[in-house]
């Protein structure tokens, strides 16, 4: 049998929107049939460049949309949490852009607003089902590298220096933790779940960016993660599991494809 198609709306039409809709495309049993943006002009673009049927300018019309099954929210990080709040409220799924809210308190009460309201939320983050990420733990659990006691990870080149970007503007969830550490701190939750502890520096702008970030996490079994990010600095793009007989590299992307090595 087989599965019935979603019908989905994402809100936004900037670069992670642009990156995003292609999968749409790749994806088997979905229907991206709107696409939501403040500006008329810029929607009915984006709609014609990537075949979607309609647009939208008020949110209202549609959380009433009984057709729409899933949101996928595409906007800058700040916006996030109402967003996705709304559409909880209107019974419709919702996929969020990493990451899901500028705060854990605002990221717990949308998953507890879901869970009343039976509806299916998460925060999109593709390494969760990169198949290079998901073949590394498969490896490291056959043992192959022996006993997983280590992670480490670190993302980081400079980006121009720009107020008004959203990178460098603290009043659009700028920094490196929600841009880039984010990837870094998914790897070690991947491999052992929840930190017992949570040791963190950085460097910050005038502007009160974290521009820089180095972490180290410890966990129940004490097994530890130390992580890095930047968004001034080049650091290797790459991550490692290490066991007792061996460890897992994933290093950069090389043609899209991130190979391992072992």
């Amino acid at each position: 049998m087989n599965a019935p198609t979603t019908r989905w709306a994402m809100i936004g039409t900037g670069a992670m929107a642009v990156n995003i809709v292609r999968d749409f495309q790749l994806t088997e049993n979905v229907e991206l049939t709107t696409v939501v943006s403040r500006s008329l002009e810029k929607g009915a673009q984006f709609a014609a460049e990537w075949g979607i049927p309609r647009v939208v300018t008020d949110l209202a019309d549609l959380w009433a949309d009984p057709d729409i099954d899933v949101v996928y929210i595409a906007t800058p990080h700040p916006a996030h949490f109402a967003a996705a709040k709304a559409a909880i409220h209107a019974g419709k799924h919702v996929l969020v852009e990493k990451p899901m809210t500028m705060t854990a308190t605002q990221a717990e009460e949308l998953a507890d607003l879901a869970g009343r309201a039976e509806v299916f939320l998460m925060e999109a983050m593709w390494m969760r089902f990169s198949p290079v990420i998901q073949k590394a733990h498969q490896l490291a659990a056959t043992g192959a590298i022996g006993t997983v006691r280590y992670v480490e990870a670190s993302f980081g080149f400079p980006f121009p220096r720009d107020p008004e970007s959203r990178m460098w503007n603290p009043e659009l969830g700028g920094g490196t933790t929600l841009d880039q550490g984010i990837y870094t701190l998914t790897l070690p939750y991947m491999t052992f779940g929840i930190p017992s502890s949570i040791t963190a520096k950085g460097a910050f702008t005038d502007s009160g960016v974290d521009s820089e970030a180095s972490v180290l996490l410890t966990f129940p079994g004490g097994q530890q993660a130390q992580l890095a990010s930047s968004m001034t600095t080049f650091l290797p793009l790459s991550a490692s599991i290490c066991g007792t007989a061996g460890r897992i590299t994933i290093e950069r992307p090389r043609s899209g494809i991130p190979p391992l090595s072992l």
